[in-house]
C-alpha cells in the first residue's frame, strides 16, 4: 500500500477549495492563509479531504463498530463553553454544520488526530501528545458508556467560569457594540467578507 503523499494531498485540498470558493476569490485567499498556520489548522479546514482519504484507504478508518450521530468535522476548535439555559453552562460541541449519521469511530479518529496535531501548539513533545490523545479516547469511551465525566482540566474550568460570568449583554456588546446614537452594529472583523454585487 502506497504511503500518503503530503504534496498531493495539499494540491487536492487546493483543488477542493478553488471549487468551493469560485464565486468568492477573497475567501480562497483567506482560507489558504488559515490552512498554512499549522498542521492542526490544515486538519481543521480540510474535512472533505479527510473523508476522501478514508474512502481511498479504509484501513485508516478501522475502529470499533457502531453508528450514530457524529459531528463530522470533529476537532478541538469545534467545542467550547456556552450556556444552555439560565442556570447551566456547558463545555460541549458547538459546530454542527457537518453533522450526520455515520460510524462513531470517525469522530474519534478525527478528534484524536486533532489532539495529536494541536499538541505542537500546546508545546507538548510526542509522548505528551500521545498521552493527551489516550486520555481523550478513554474519556470519550467512558462518556459513551454512560460513565462519569473526568474532572475538568484547569483551562477548561477557567473557560467555563468566564462563560458563566458573562451576561448576554456582554456577549452582545462584544459582537455588536453600541455606536453613535446608541444603535448596535456588528463589528466587521476577519470573519466577514463583502458579498459580490450579484
Amino acid at each position: 500500500m502506497r504511503p500518503l503523499d503530503p504534496f498531493s494531498l495539499a494540491a487536492r485540498q487546493r483543488e477542493l477549495d478553488r471549487g468551493l470558493t469560485a464565486r468568492f476569490p477573497a475567501l480562497l485567499q483567506r482560507k489558504r492563509q488559515r490552512l498554512l498556520l499549522s498542521p492542526h489548522a490544515f486538519l481543521r479546514g480540510s474535512a472533505p479531504l479527510f473523508y476522501e482519504i478514508l474512502a481511498a484507504r479504509p484501513d485508516l478508518a478501522a475502529g470499533p463498530p457502531g453508528e450514530g450521530f457524529i459531528a463530522g468535522d470533529m476537532h478541538l476548535e469545534n467545542v467550547g463553553a456556552f450556556p444552555v439555559d439560565k442556570d447551566r453552562t456547558v463545555f460541549d460541541l458547538n459546530d454542527f454544520d457537518d453533522a450526520s449519521i455515520g460510524p462513531l469511530s470517525l469522530d474519534l479518529l478525527r478528534l484524536s488526530t486533532s489532539v495529536l496535531l494541536a499538541g505542537r501548539t500546546f508545546q507538548c513533545d510526542g509522548a505528551a501528545s500521545i498521552a493527551l490523545a489516550e486520555r481523550m479516547i478513554a474519556a470519550y469511551q467512558r462518556g459513551f458508556a454512560g460513565g462519569a465525566a473526568p474532572p475538568l482540566p484547569p483551562r477548561i474550568a477557567e473557560m467555563l467560569g468566564r462563560a458563566v460570568g458573562r451576561s448576554r449583554h456582554e456577549l452582545l456588546d462584544g459582537r455588536a457594540p453600541r455606536g453613535p446614537g446608541g444603535k448596535r452594529r456588528f463589528e466587521r472583523g476577519e470573519r466577514y467578507l463583502d458579498l459580490p454585487p450579484d
